[in-house]
Formats: structure tokens, sequence, C-alpha cells
């Protein structure tokens, strides 16, 4: 049989190791809370983020290539296949 000591030993742990696990909790707890207050801030912050970094004075460059117009024109160098008949 379990004596009145070992009991209340038992008890004694339970109640440590149940603190120490809140300890954890509460620490989790915390940083999630950081977290979603960061995030919350740097929603709030995007608009004004986004007006410095001003996109409305970009403009629209022109990404061809140099020459594209001239690729594949008849004058171009390579093989002369008018003459060639079938």
């Amino acid at each position: 049989m379990i004596d009145i000591a070992q009991t209340i030993e038992m008890h004694q742990l339970f109640n440590q190791r149940r603190k120490q696990n809140q300890h954890h909790t509460d620490s989790y707890t915390t940083i999630g809370w950081v977290a979603v207050g960061v995030g919350v801030g740097l929603i709030l912050l995007s608009p004004l983020i986004k007006k410095l970094m001003h996109l409305d004075s970009l403009q629209d460059v022109d990404h061809s290539l140099a020459g594209q117009s001239e690729l594949a024109e008849p004058q171009a160098a390579g093989i002369d296949t008018s003459k060639e008949t079938l």
C-alpha cells in the first residue's frame, strides 16, 4: 500500500511538473502573440512601404533584344534557298 508520505511526495512532484509545463506554455503563448503583433504591424505599414517604393515613377522599358527587328529577314546572312526547285 501507498502510505501518506509517498502520496504527498507524488502530489508535490505532479505540481512541480505542472508548473514547469505551464511555464513552457506561457513562453510559447508569448512568442505567438508577439508574432501576431509583428504581422499586424507589417500589414498596417505595407501601404506606406509601397508608396516609398515609387512604383508610379517607373517607365515601361522595351525589353526586346538588340537587332530583333532584323532577325530572319531575307537579306540576313544564311543560305539562299530562293533558286531551289523541288
